[in-house]
């Protein structure tokens, strides 16, 4: 009988321990996705540095040079969203492209690139992802 015991006690720990994971995963999540959409271009800069920083393997003053061309980048969104166009002349994706490989060593730029050939963006900068069709009834 006690070694049914030990063995429930067991399971019942293994289980609470995975309740426990879930239940933090949860609110970790939660908390950086709320971070993200409510702490501005600053956050997201500092997400697009961490990332690419990490990839490509960028010096400490490579990763500031892409966080500062990555929250210009955001904050000219940021303040155009009331006007139109939302995204301004210069934010379009090539140049955006061409600033980063501006700093990036030669090995960098083809890891840049290869990032670049797996995530190809579905959406053009200033057209809209899909169109509605609205037929008039």
């Amino acid at each position: 009988m006690s070694s049914q015991k030990a063995i429930l006690g067991l399971c019942l720990i293994f289980f609470l321990g995975i309740v426990t994971g879930i239940a933090l995963s949860i609110r970790f999540t939660d908390y950086r996705i709320r971070q993200l959409t409510t702490g501005g271009p600053e956050v997201m800069a500092e997400v697009v540095e961490r990332r690419l920083g990490r990839e490509l393997d960028l010096t400490p003053d490579q990763r500031g040079q892409l966080r500062a061309v990555a929250k210009e980048a955001l904050e000219s969104m940021e303040m155009s969203v009331g006007s139109r166009p939302i995204f301004p002349e210069w934010l379009e994706k090539d140049a955006l492209v061409a600033k980063i490989r501006a700093m990036l060593t030669p090995g960098q730029v083809a890891k840049f690139d290869e990032i670049l050939a797996k995530n190809p963006s579905k959406a053009v900068i200033g057209k809209p992802i899909f169109k509605i069709d609205r037929k008039e009834r």
